[in-house]
């Protein structure tokens, strides 16, 4: 199992450097990860560069490409380019990484979206997960949008394990009770009640790690939100306690 596992990075941890989109795969590579799950589709390419050359560019590293986050409206108003360019890209699993849900309504209409959107990532060969941030565990009107995605829709999902407990999920428990349903994991540590790199806070993530290789994950991504001091510093901090973690 442990063999199997690849460490990957969201490509948005190095989304504050001055780096062009080559040389963040480059970065991601070099520190030692094996994986990049990509973020920041703007309808036609990733930060400016063709999708031919960013999976040219991610072979020649080796670097795989686990997923992507697809910025919620461009599902309604770039639905074939989102295709055309994923399947290039050779890139399977396609995610809404964070809808906006303020009211019932907005629920309703994000459970709409989820089903019509996966049924035609699905019609093209594809497939739609859904990365959690903490208000799908906060009930609106005596229900959490997550209880209604687990019920009413059948898509995956991307548990970040900060998030989920910043909403009030008891995310060891979350992970048992709905392994079957869970793609990924982020994983990632916390320190005063915000996200950091791993090993400079106080979160297990180590159990996390451990979680997902038990449950099968092809990939496990790190991810920091606030990326301090910088993005590639951040994410090195990381892979260095990682690597310690598996005996590297």
């Amino acid at each position: 199992m442990e063999k199997q596992i690849r460490v990957g990075a969201q490509y948005y941890n190095l989304w504050r450097t001055p780096l062009g989109p080559k040389a963040k795969l480059q970065v991601i590579r070099t520190l030692g990860y094996d994986s990049v799950e990509l973020a920041g589709f703007n309808g036609e390419n990733y930060d400016g560069l063709p999708v031919s050359e960013l999976k040219k560019c991610a072979d020649e590293l080796g670097l795989a490409i686990c997923g992507a986050h697809v910025p919620y409206p461009k599902f309604a108003d770039s639905m074939e380019q989102i295709i055309s360019c994923h399947k290039e890209l050779g890139v399977h699993w396609i995610a809404i990484p964070r809808p906006r849900v303020e009211s019932v309504r907005d629920m309703e209409e994000l459970i709409d979206h989820i089903n019509r959107y996966a049924a035609r990532l699905r019609a093209a060969g594809l497939d739609l997960y859904y990365h959690c941030h903490d208000f799908e565990f906060r009930a609106l009107e005596g229900v959490t949008a997550m209880e209604r995605i687990l019920k009413e829709t059948d898509v995956m999902l991307e548990v970040d394990v900060f998030w989920a407990a910043r909403g009030g999920c008891d995310v060891p428990s979350f992970i048992r009770e709905h392994r079957e349903r869970i793609r990924y994991l982020h994983l990632k540590d916390s320190v005063n009640g915000k996200p950091c790199a791993i090993g400079q806070g106080e979160l297990d993530w180590r159990y996390y790690y451990d979680a997902a290789a038990a449950m099968g994950h092809t990939d496990i991504v790190v991810e920091d939100d606030i990326q301090e001091p910088d993005g590639v510093t951040s994410i090195c901090n990381s892979m260095q306690c990682i690597r310690k973690y598996r005996g590297w």
